[in-house]
């Protein structure tokens, strides 16, 4: 609808609504408000942080003790298996010597047997079980002496895995030598000889049929 004004004066204008403005103590408050509100926020996400860093603490504690304990069952092990490893050792030592009736005599007849058949420049200063093993240090004029004693040692059936460790020339007063060191694994007979035979053996052995030791 038009509205017409017949008066000629102009209408009054419509007064703006008054803002009433905020008073300190509510700006205070909202202030206060709003501080509480992210003090509480803040609290929450510590109580939580928290939390989770305790629970790890705790998992961080289990596997610490759990590490300690496995190390010391590792430690231990190894403790058995050192002492198994030389248990293992003593034992095949005691049944390479007790393999046959004979013993260490039927050991050194063998050993003597190999060596006069190789040369008679062949001199061992020691034999003596290492282990499961058998170490020799001995002399030979030649190097051909040495080889030919490992050759007839490892063809004889008696010794199995035969090494030579250390070869060497030595002068002493013009004298030439050659020292050696080997081991091996000695395999004895599977049936040992009767007393009869061994005792046969024995009588008829002479003093240049054993090594010269």
């Amino acid at each position: 609808m038009i509205k017409i004004n017949l008066l000629g004066v102009a209408a009054p204008k419509p007064k703006a609504k008054a803002v009433t403005p905020m008073t300190k103590a509510m700006q205070l408050g909202t202030i206060i408000g709003a501080l509480v509100v992210s003090f509480a926020i803040v609290g929450l996400f510590y109580m939580l942080w928290s939390r989770s860093v305790d629970a790890l603490g705790v998992e961080l504690k289990k596997q610490q003790a759990e590490q300690a304990r496995l190390a010391a069952i590792k430690q231990e092990n190894a403790r058995y298996e050192q002492e198994r490893r030389l248990l293992e050792q003593r034992i095949k030592t005691i049944q390479m010597l007790q393999a046959s009736r004979v013993g260490p005599t039927q050991f050194m007849n063998v050993l003597s047997d190999v060596v006069n058949k190789t040369s008679n420049d062949l001199y061992l200063f020691s034999v003596a079980p290492q282990g499961d093993r058998v170490v020799i240090r001995g002399q030979a004029g030649s190097a051909n002496s040495v080889a030919a004693l490992l050759s007839t040692m490892k063809t004889s059936g008696y010794f199995d895995d035969v090494q030579l460790r250390q070869f060497y020339e030595d002068d002493v007063q013009d004298l030439v030598s050659y020292k050696f060191n080997m081991d091996c694994m000695y395999r004895p007979p599977a049936a040992a000889a009767s007393p009869a035979q061994a005792g046969a053996a024995g009588s008829a052995a002479t003093p240049a049929q054993r090594p010269r030791l």
